[in-house]
């Protein structure tokens, strides 16, 4: 009998004592930290954790990036950076250097848009969403691949990754399974060496409604060969 495949780690946040320790480590060498909070809108964590930006009030030495095109849509532009007050200027000039300006309309209307709740009120929805998806996706893997799989464990995210047993290379599986208008991606794709990566297949869940979930696994399953 088969043994299932052991989940490995994929890119985990870092824990509560590594982000304090991370703090100090930029305290003692006069560092600065940029932040990307890639995706932190949407954690399934019953208590995410504290971005490091709100755990440096004090020493003021991180900078914390975003974008609006993950939690509302990708056509929207726009990002946003919270830095702190003694680095404003220079920003600000940095930003005269090299464009001038964004897009007043779109600024404007998405001030609007926060200020008066329908950002929060469409996080909250949409993390919903997304933990249902991200449940009727394991529920499928687990049903019709089961002990070729094993899902890397994540807390959020548009995306879940999953290793994969299969005697049909991963790249011609993904071809095929294209062919059948399911699109998926191997973990080599992202991978800065892809040779090194692990062999298994990363599942989007931005556009894949929870009730199509089991179809579309249960039709990657008759690929793998």
């Amino acid at each position: 009998m088969r043994q299932p495949l052991a989940p490995v780690p994929d890119g985990p946040p870092l824990s509560l004592p590594r982000r304090l320790a991370l703090l100090e480590f930029a305290r003692r060498h006069n560092a600065v930290i940029l932040e990307d909070g890639y995706d932190s809108e949407f954690s399934r964590a019953a208590r995410p954790l504290p971005a490091l930006q709100t755990l440096d009030r004090e020493r003021q030495r991180v900078l914390y990036v975003g974008t609006f095109s993950k939690s509302l849509y990708p056509g929207l532009r726009l990002g946003f950076l919270v830095a702190p007050p003694w680095i404003r200027p220079a920003l600000n000039a940095a930003r005269q250097l090299a464009d001038w300006h964004g897009e007043p309309a779109q600024q404007d209307t998405l001030t609007a848009f926060i200020a008066e709740g329908h950002l929060a009120r469409h996080v909250k929805r949409m993390r919903g969403l997304y933990a249902e998806r991200h449940r009727a996706l394991v529920a499928a893997l687990a049903q019709h691949l089961g002990p070729h799989s094993a899902v890397i464990p994540g807390e959020g995210g548009l995306h879940t990754t999953a290793l994969l047993r299969s005697r049909r290379p991963l790249p011609a599986l993904v071809a095929a399974a294209a062919e059948d208008g399911l699109r998926i991606e191997t973990i080599a794709r992202f991978a800065a060496a892809p040779r090194e990566a692990p062999q298994g297949l990363v599942f989007g869940l931005g556009g894949v409604a929870a009730e199509q979930m089991d179809a579309a696994i249960a039709l990657l399953a008759r690929h793998l060969g």
